[in-house]
C-alpha cells in the first residue's frame, strides 16, 4: 500500500484485483478504506488444500482397511484407503461412505462436496508414454495436441480401457487491462467479463425436419480466436458510445 500510496490517487476508482489463490482481506479494505472499488478477478479458482488428518483418522476406524495415505494439491486432497485383499468391494464402499457421511459435523466449510470412487486393479495404468520434441519450435501445447490425436487411435486397440493425458498446458488467451483506459471509457470489468463471457457460449437450440433429415440447431459459438475477444471488446466499447468506426 505505501507504493500505492506515493505514486497513485485510487479514490473513486475502479481497482482490478488479480486472485492467485484465496482473497487477501487485508489489501482488498486497504484499497477501500482509500475510497476504490476493488473487483476481484480469479485467476486460479482454487483455495490452499484443507488439512486430511480427520478424514484419515476417521476411515482408519473402519474394519478390514489395511492403509490411508493422502495427497494434497491446490483446491482438492485425495485420500485412499486401501483395504486387505479379500474384503468385499461393494460392503467396503458402503462402510466408506456412512462414516463420511456420519462425520459431516467435521467437515471444514471450505469442503462444498467429494467423491467416493472404487479403484481397481484394472484402473492403474500399464503402459505409460512420453512425448518430446528435439525442435525448439514445437512446445507443449503442440505435443498436447499430438497426444490427443495419439488418444483417438490407442483407443481402438481391442481391450483398451482408459486413456488419459496429463501435462502440458491448455489453450489459454491472456486478456490484459489497461484500468486508466477502462475508466476513461466508462466501463467497469463487471460489463468487461459478462459481455465476453455471454459471447464465449454455445447451446443447443432444438431441431426441426427438413426432407427427410432432422436438423439440429446450435446457437452461438465459442471464441476462437484473440481476434474475436478484441472484436467483442471493441463491440462492447461501442454499445458504450466511446468507440468509432468498424472493429479492427
Amino acid at each position: 500500500m505505501q507504493t500505492v500510496d506515493a505514486h497513485v490517487s485510487i479514490a473513486n476508482q475502479t481497482v482490478g484485483l488479480q486472485e492467485y489463490g484465496i482473497t487477501n482481506a487485508s489489501l482488498v479494505a486497504g484499497l477501500e478504506a482509500r475510497g476504490a472499488t476493488v473487483e476481484a478477478i480469479r485467476v486460479y479458482g482454487w483455495e490452499f488444500p484443507q488439512d486430511t488428518d480427520p478424514l484419515e483418522q476417521k476411515v482408519w476406524e473402519i474394519e478390514g482397511v489395511e492403509y490411508v495415505y493422502s495427497m494434497s494439491l491446490p483446491g482438492r486432497s485425495i485420500v485412499t484407503v486401501r483395504f486387505y485383499v479379500g474384503e468385499d468391494r461393494e460392503d467396503s464402499l458402503v462402510k466408506i461412505y456412512n462414516k463420511i457421511e456420519s462425520n459431516r459435523d467435521l467437515v471444514p466449510p471450505a469442503v462444498t462436496s467429494w467423491v467416493v470412487k472404487p479403484l481397481e486393479v484394472d484402473d492403474v495404468p500399464i503402459v505409460t508414454g512420453t512425448l518430446w520434441s528435439e525442435d525448439p519450435n514445437v512446445g507443449a501445447y503442440e505435443l498436447r495436441r499430438v497426444a490427443h490425436t495419439i488418444e483417438t487411435e490407442l483407443q481402438r486397440v481391442p481391450g483398451t480401457r482408459d486413456i488419459d493425458t496429463s501435462g502440458g498446458p491448455d489453450r489459454v488467451v491472456s486478456v490484459r487491462l489497461d484500468p486508466e483506459k477502462l475508466a476513461g471509457y466508462g466501463i467497469d470489468l463487471q460489463q468487461l467479463r459478462g459481455a465476453l463471457a455471454s459471447a464465449n457460449a454455445s447451446a443447443d437450440a432444438g431441431s426441426f425436419a427438413s426432407g427427410n433429415e432432422d436438423i439440429l440447431v446450435q446457437a452461438g459459438t465459442f471464441l476462437s480466436a484473440p481476434e474475436e475477444i478484441a472484436s467483442r471488446i471493441q463491440t462492447t466499447l461501442r454499445a458504450k458510445g466511446q468507440l468509432q468506426g468498424p472493429a479492427r
